[in-house]
């Protein structure tokens, strides 16, 4: 029996809830209980359809989706309709992939409800940069020597200064993570390798992490090639992993000039002989 609403969220709320980077295993409890309660949800192009799944049937679901530069909806369009819905004493569910907190935009739509007295609640979710490690089994850091990890985006690497911070980061075995690569981020590698980087760092790309169809490429900044990233992705969300804490997967292969693909078994491990046997005929 479903526990019914506050007053105050009969006077309309707004709930933005992080649906993690895929699988719906990977949707918190919190964010469970308000998805079945939700009487509005406005999704974006990364929640995944299993997760939509979860909602009431007798929910409106609304489309609102922005993926690169191909926008269903603009911003301020998203920022109106939340007002609009939750004006009519609705109790609306923003839908976003990932971790609402993190490169989501967040801050535009709860400032645009706060200035029109609109009550609204963050429900945290699995952001993309830690299910992707997670699931090609490796650490984000490590206490022997990667105690700092960051997460960016390609305009990250506009400014030689914080490029010049993030090839330092790299330089000190730290991790780093780029959302959403697939425009621009094929400048990366090199803006690095210039801002004094090593050539050699690991470059681990995952591909619809967490979703069964998951693919993992390995290479370096050195080697790093696009257009088959691009390729392997066919469009699909994208995350890279840099640095020294993925040497292990990406062992052997940042010394040479190739890339490789990794399949994921049946159980979800990653065959380190095959992979290994792999780099040896590409050589």
């Amino acid at each position: 029996m479903k526990k019914p609403w506050s007053v105050e969220e009969r006077m309309g709320k707004v709930i933005f809830i992080g649906a993690g980077p895929g699988s719906s295993e990977l949707l918190t409890l919190g964010a469970l209980r308000h998805l079945r309660r939700a009487e509005v949800i406005l999704y974006d192009a990364l929640v995944s359809r299993e997760v939509l799944e979860l909602a009431p049937t007798s929910a409106e679901l609304i489309y609102v989706g922005k993926r690169a530069f191909r926008h269903h909806r603009s911003q301020n369009e998203i920022n109106r309709l939340l007002v609009e819905l939750a004006e009519c004493h609705k109790i609306v569910v923003r839908l976003k992939g990932g971790d609402t907190t993190v490169f989501a935009r967040l801050a535009e739509e709860i400032e645009y409800l706060r200035n029109h007295g609109l009550t609204y609640e963050v429900v945290a979710g699995v952001t993309a940069c830690s299910a992707a490690a997670a699931s090609i089994n490796m650490p984000l850091t490590n206490r022997d020597f990667a105690s700092e990890f960051l997460m960016t985006t390609v305009s990250s690497y506009d400014q030689p200064q914080t490029c010049r911070a993030i090839a330092m980061l790299l330089n000190q075995d730290s991790g780093v993570s780029v959302y959403m690569p697939l425009v621009g981020g094929e400048r990366i590698p090199k803006k690095l390798i210039q801002a004094g980087a090593h050539s050699y760092h690991p470059l681990v790309a995952v591909v619809n992490a967490t979703l069964p169809d998951q693919r993992v490429l390995c290479t370096s900044l050195k080697s790093a090639n696009f257009f088959q990233i691009r390729n392997t992705s066919q469009g699909d969300p994208i995350i890279l992993l840099m640095g020294r804490p993925f040497r292990e997967l990406a062992v052997d292969v940042s010394q040479h000039h190739h890339f490789q693909v990794l399949k994921q078994s049946s159980t979800g491990e990653f065959s380190r002989n095959e992979f290994l046997q792999s780099t040896i005929q590409g050589l």
